[in-house]
C-alpha cells in the first residue's frame, strides 16, 4: 500500500549497515514513528481513506529524507526511517521537516497525530537489538501520548 520497504527487508539492510558503522566508527540513528488511533481512522471513514492515509504518511517520510536513509513501513501503523551518517540532530531536522500531516479524501479531512523516538546505534549492537530498542522506544511513548490525550510526543 505504502511502496515503502517492510520490516524484514530493514532487518537484511540494518544487519549491513551496523556492521559498517561499527568498523568505519559512523553514527546511526533510527527515527520510529507511530499513527496514534489510525484503527479508528480505518473504522470511521473506510479502508480507501485509511489506505489514503498511509500512502500520504509514507510520501511525507520519503519527502522528509535524504536519498540514502531507509524509509520503512514496520507495521500496521508503525514506520521507521533509518539516517546513516547521522546523529540524533538529524533525526529532529527529518521530524521538523515532516510536521504535521493532513489528509484530505473526497472532501474530508484528517490531521494524523503520530508519536516519533529516535535512538543512536550503539557499537556491538546488533540489528536486531537495535530495532528491539527501537521498538521499546515507540510504546513507551505511544502509551505517553495516549495517556495525555495531547498532541503527539516526540523523544529524543
Amino acid at each position: 500500500v505504502t511502496g515503502l520497504c517492510n520490516r524484514s527487508f530493514a532487518e537484511q539492510w540494518l544487519t549491513k549497515q551496523t556492521t559498517y558503522v561499527r568498523r568505519a566508527g559512523e553514527p546511526l540513528t533510527l527515527l520510529i514513528l507511530g499513527l496514534e488511533d489510525f484503527g479508528q481512522v480505518d473504522d470511521q471513514y473506510g479502508k480507501s481513506y485509511a489506505d489514503r492515509a498511509l500512502q500520504e504518511f509514507a510520501g511525507r517520510l520519503k519527502k522528509a529524507s535524504r536519498g540514502c536513509d531507509l524509509a520503512v513501513r514496520m507495521g500496521a501503523d508503525e514506520f521507521l526511517i533509518a539516517l546513516p551518517g547521522c546523529g540524533v540532530g538529524a533525526a529532529k531536522k527529518v521530524l521538523d521537516r515532516l510536521g504535521p500531516v493532513e489528509i484530505n479524501c473526497d472532501g474530508t479531512s484528517l490531521t494524523l497525530a503520530y508519536s516519533a523516538a529516535w535512538i543512536d546505534y550503539q557499537p556491538g549492537e546488533s540489528a536486531g537489538d537495535l530495532l528491539a530498542r527501537a521498538d521499546q522506544m515507540l510504546q513507551l511513548y505511544k502509551k505517553a501520548s495516549r495517556e495525555s490525550a495531547s498532541a503527539p510526543v516526540v523523544a529524543h
